[in-house]
């Protein structure tokens, strides 16, 4: 029985690639949830899902090989990857720390592409590759680039209803789009701002390294930072 058995909900999109004979996967309103109050906890904003899947789930497998006239699968059976365990584990540890548990609710996951890739290089090639078969095909480009970061009234509104907002992004993905979203939230609401900062204080580490980098130091400063907040 896996340690982290939060539940996710996420919508999955499959455009399919003509030229590629193959279907390219879009993750959207993804959710971490802890117990069953339908309450906003926090957001966390990273650069584009992983190998995230709905294993469990009877119908993914036919879902992504193309089954099905529906090219919408929302499920609530997920469960967390490495970089979503490394975020549960941040945010028990800051209530636990600060000696009580996580209250009932859920934390939001935004990304600044909705691509689902783990590999940094080609997540970029594949998003290039949506956005163009949706501007061929004239289809909602909101399903690869989410209003909710992308607008600032709407990033705006999302920074105010968060009680903390974690950052941090894959060095050399879509760097103007994370640099876009930093500057607005230091705009809006910098107070929220939950980030692990390289020496260089650029780069903001990505969930996926807090752990494994520094002596687990990004994680102590992730978790920290969450201790004055909730």
């Amino acid at each position: 029985m896996p340690k982290y058995k939060q539940p996710i909900y996420a919508e999955i999109t499959r455009v399919y690639d003509e030229k590629l004979k193959e279907y390219h996967l879009l993750r959207n309103d993804t959710k971490i949830i802890f117990g069953n109050d339908n309450k906003l906890l926090g957001t966390v904003i990273m650069s584009n899902p992983g190998s995230f899947d709905f294993k469990y789930d009877p119908n993914w497998t036919g879902f992504i090989n193309g089954e099905g006239s529906d090219n919408i699968f929302k499920s609530k059976v997920g469960r967390p990857d490495s970089t979503m365990i490394n975020i549960i584990k941040a945010i028990e540890t800051a209530y636990a720390e600060k000696g009580s548990a996580v209250p009932d609710g859920y934390v939001r996951i935004y990304n600044i592409s909705s691509v689902r890739c783990a590999q940094g290089k080609k997540a970029l090639e594949v998003h290039n590759r949506v956005r163009e078969i949706l501007y061929e095909n004239e289809s909602d480009i909101s399903i690869l680039k989410d209003p909710t970061i992308y607008d600032e009234a709407l990033f705006k509104n999302l920074c105010n209803e968060s009680a903390f907002v974690i950052m941090g992004f894959i060095k050399g993905f879509l760097n103007n789009e994370a640099e876009m979203l930093i500057q607005n939230i230091d705009k809006y609401n910098k107070g929220k701002k939950i980030a692990a900062y390289s020496n260089n204080n650029r780069i903001l580490y990505h969930p996926a390294c807090w752990i494994r980098l520094n002596k687990s130091k990004p994680f102590r400063d992730i978790v920290d930072s969450l201790k004055e907040i909730v």
